[in-house]
Formats: C-alpha cells, structure tokens, sequence
C-alpha cells in the first residue's frame, strides 16, 4: 500500500523508449493507449517477427485481430534487442492499417481480380521481351522486401535473361551496402558487443535517429565504464555522457585515416586535442567498436572505417565495425547485387529508350532515387510500369499494373540484418 506507480517529476515523458513501460509495469497499470479497449491480449493471433524500422533487426510480436494489426510488443534477442524496443518500433505500425493502403490489383486504372493481374503482367512481359529482347525488361528490389520476395525477383530476372536487376533506388545507400557486405566479415559486433564494449567511437552516425536500440547499447556500456566519442558534423544526442567532435562529412574518413597513420598534421589544435586521447584510448581499449551510418559515410566512408579497423587490431585484440543500413533488409539486397549494376545505369537505360519496363518490389523510385525530377520524367518513357506493394507510394499510385503485397507482419521471409545475421 506504499508503492505509487508515477514518476519522479511532473510533465510529459518523452522518451524514444517510453513503451517499454508497458511490458514491465508489474500490475498493468501504465498500458498501451493505442491498443487500450481495443481487445484483450489473450483474443490477438501473435507470431514472432523482425521489425521493419531500420536495419538492426530486433526482435518483435505483432498480434492482429479482424485482419488488423492492433498491437507490437517486444520480443526477446539477447544479441540485439535483449528484451526491449524503440517506441518506433512498438507504435510505428499504422502503415499496415492505413485507409489508403492498396489492398487490390489494378490493370490500366481498373480493378480486376488476382489472376487476371498476374496474366497481365506475364503477357505484357512477354511481349516485352519478344518485341524488343530480354534487356528492355528491368527489376528494382528493395530494403523492405524479405530476403526470399528479393531472391525470387533475382530468379525472375535470370529466367528472362535481364542484365538489369537492382536493390536500391538510392546509390549511396546501394554502395555503401555493398562496401559493408564485402568487407565487414569477422569484424561484425551485435548490440551484445556493443554492451560489452569499453570503447565505442561513432563516426557519421546518429542512433536516435537511425537505429534507436544502439542508443541504448551504447548507453549500458557507458554505465559498465565504456568510453563514448561521436565524430559528426552534427549535434548527435545519447542518452550517456561522451565527446563530441564536429567534422564535416567529407573529412569523416580523413579523420579515420588519420588515426591509423597517427598523423594529425591536417587538425586544428583543438580537434588534436581530442584526436590525441582518442588515439590512446584505441591504444588500450580491450573491446574497442568504430561504429558508422551509411547515410552520411556513403561508401569510401564505410570502406575507410572498416580499414581502420583492420589496421588498428592485433591477433590479441580485435576492433569491431558496425555500420547502420538503410532498411531491414538492406544488407540481404547488397549479398545478392550484381556487382556491375546499379540505379544510375538503369536509369540511363530508360532514358536511352533500352529498357521499357520496370518492376518494382517494395521500391519507390520516384521519391527514393537521388534526383526524382530526373527519375520522374524517365520513368514517364516507360511502356510498362509495375508495382507489387503494401503501401501507397507514388510508384502504386503511377502504375500501370499494380499487385498488393502482404505487410511484412502478414507474411513469412527473413531480413538479414546490418551485422549479417539471417533472421526469419
């Protein structure tokens, strides 16, 4: 009769973690205000699953009832997660409800059944193919999709003899994937090592923003001791003490170089200063991380970071690399990509009237490609645009056949996460 559930101080909790409550609230007093009179857990049909936010691969359970998705809770990962998630994660799932979801096939604007879609798009192809060969037939995948959805494009694109088969609709984010799948090996750390580390040095990364549950990693190891420095050009926020270094982003693998070379001719006197015990601390850290976002290291970037990993480990002691991806499944697109192939060159394909149809899995060209005036207008030149989805892009919305696809909560498949861990 002395325990009051409440906090410490008045206001609003703001927090990227404040669901979690929920799950350790003893009592059910503090509950979910989103699923709250809706149903009673024990009505949901629940599954374990991945969530789709970003590329770390947390454990999550979706339960739906009356074909809706009414509620995510956390899962258990001891190597990723642990036993919590991110409010995004726990509440981002409206998309899967939304009451423009496309949840019909479409041919030419009308809607017609399943079957019919499906014989549209393999006649079309078809004609496609014989009319102009199998190269004038391109497919764009995406991060979203499952590995297996993507493999199956791969197959498809075999099958019909297309050399255009890519997934990623922004090259940066292709690159740096395909740099991180190439190079990362042994080198890979889990949230777990995270946790464990006792240095963790984040270069171009911001894992509020783009992997919330690093966050907390980070945030556990620097109560265990670990010593935190960011390196960004931006005002990075942690829920933990550390030093923050301000670099613009093209001198973010100078600044990774230097540290291997041990030479800081290029710093100002006070970047030295910072630069100097950081380079100690890498000296005699035991469990040290460099930890990286393609977003802002763009491939030289990650390819830099995972050098000096290399360079700095010993056969007794050993740097660790992780680098956050765009998409759940975004490492899983780069282990099947074409090494010669990527966006901009189907692009120019298009232009040049070489390719006149295109299949998007889970892609949104228009808004995901690095210039979408540019994409827009070549994408107006194709004779025939497909798009499989769950959710109302404009690439739904400009197709010529459109095919729904489940939410990745309604289907079977596997992402593989940014540290290479195949996850169904």
């Amino acid at each position: 009769n002395r325990i009051r559930y409440g906090r410490l101080e008045e206001g609003k909790l703001e927090s990227a973690f404040s669901g979690n409550i929920i799950d350790v609230c003893p009592t059910g007093v503090l509950t979910n205000k989103t699923f709250r009179y809706k149903s009673r857990s024990w009505d949901l049909q629940e599954a374990p699953s991945i969530c789709p936010h970003c590329s770390l691969g947390c454990a999550v359970i979706p339960g739906g009832r009356y074909r809706e998705l009414q509620r995510v809770r956390a899962g258990v990962n001891e190597a990723i997660n642990g036993f919590f998630i991110c409010d995004r994660g726990r509440f981002g799932f409206d998309h899967v409800n939304h009451p423009e979801r496309p949840r019909e096939p479409r041919v030419d604007g009308q809607t017609v059944g399943m079957s019919e879609a499906l014989s549209a798009v393999r006649t079309r192809i078809q004609q496609t193919v014989e009319a102009h060969g199998p190269s004038a037939v391109a497919f764009l995948g995406s991060s979203r999709a499952t590995f297996e959805a993507n493999a199956l494009l791969q197959s498809w694109a075999a099958e019909l003899g297309s050399p255009h088969l890519v997934f990623e609709a922004d090259l940066g984010r292709d690159r740096a994937a395909r740099a991180l799948t190439a190079r990362l090996g042994e080198r890979s750390r889990s949230l777990e090592d995270v946790r464990q580390s006792d240095l963790i040095v984040l270069c171009g990364a911001d894992p509020l923003a783009e992997g919330p549950m690093l966050a907390l990693a980070i945030r556990q190891a620097a109560r265990n001791g670990a010593q935190v420095v960011v390196i960004d050009p931006r005002t990075v926020e942690l829920p933990c003490a550390a030093t923050q270094l301000p670099l613009a982003p093209e001198r973010l693998p100078e600044v990774l170089t230097a540290l291997t070379k041990k030479d800081l001719s290029a710093f100002s006197r006070q970047e030295c200063s910072i630069l100097d015990q950081l380079a100690s601390q890498l000296q005699g850290a035991q469990r040290p991380i460099l930890i990286g976002a393609a977003d802002l290291l763009t491939e030289d970037g990650v390819t830099t970071l995972c050098d000096t990993a290399e360079k700095l480990s010993s056969p007794e002691r050993q740097v660790g690399v992780m680098t956050l991806l765009a998409g759940p499944n975004s490492y899983g697109g780069a282990l099947l990509s074409v090494e010669t192939s990527d966006f901009s060159q189907l692009l120019e394909a298009i232009e040049q009237g070489s390719v006149r149809t295109l299949v998007c899995l889970c892609a949104d060209p228009f808004r995901e490609a690095n210039d979408p005036a540019r994409t827009k207008t070549a994408l107006e030149r194709l004779q025939l645009l497909v798009t499989i989805d769950s959710t109302p892009t404009l690439a739904a919305q400009h197709a010529d056949i459109f095919l729904p696809a489940r939410a990745s909560a309604e289907l079977a498949g596997s992402y593989v996460n940014n540290e290479g861990r195949l996850q169904a």
